[in-house]
């Protein structure tokens, strides 16, 4: 039983972790998707009012930002991190503008805003580990 832990415990230490350049790549991916997604909603529903055009027109300029930001990749982390706080600003202002918070549209903007954000914490948790293998004279 005892050999089954330890096998079981080396095979999660010696688990790759994703590099911070992957994840700034996911992270870019997954906005997309949801801004994507939310475009697609509002527009698929074929009523369009005008208190929520606004909130549309935003998060497209925040998906042109995200296709800007995903083609220059990888980046250092301090300059990521600098252009995805102004691209998850623009995010977080259309989802609080946005008027039906009961619609799909709305969640897909609150998923890109938050999905983003927890990219963020995963890419931090990589470069720690990044940091530390290079200490070790390994890899992550």
């Amino acid at each position: 039983m005892s050999t089954k832990k330890n096998a079981a415990k080396t095979a999660v230490e010696a688990a790759a972790l994703p590099t911070v350049g992957q994840i700034q790549v996911l992270a870019c991916r997954l906005m997309e998707d949801c801004l994507v997604r939310a475009g697609e909603h509002f527009l698929g529903s074929g009523n369009w009012p005008e208190d929520q055009r606004d909130s549309i027109n935003a998060a497209e300029l925040a998906l042109d930002s995200v296709k800007w930001l995903a083609a220059r990749l990888p980046l250092d982390f301090d300059e990521f991190t600098y252009l995805h706080c102004r691209i998850q600003s623009t995010i977080s202002l259309a989802a609080a503008a946005f008027p039906d918070k009961n619609t799909p549209t709305w969640r897909w903007l609150r998923s890109a805003e938050s999905g983003f954000t927890d990219a963020l914490f995963a890419m931090e948790i990589a470069e720690q580990a990044e940091g530390q293998a290079s200490k070790n004279g390994g890899a992550a």
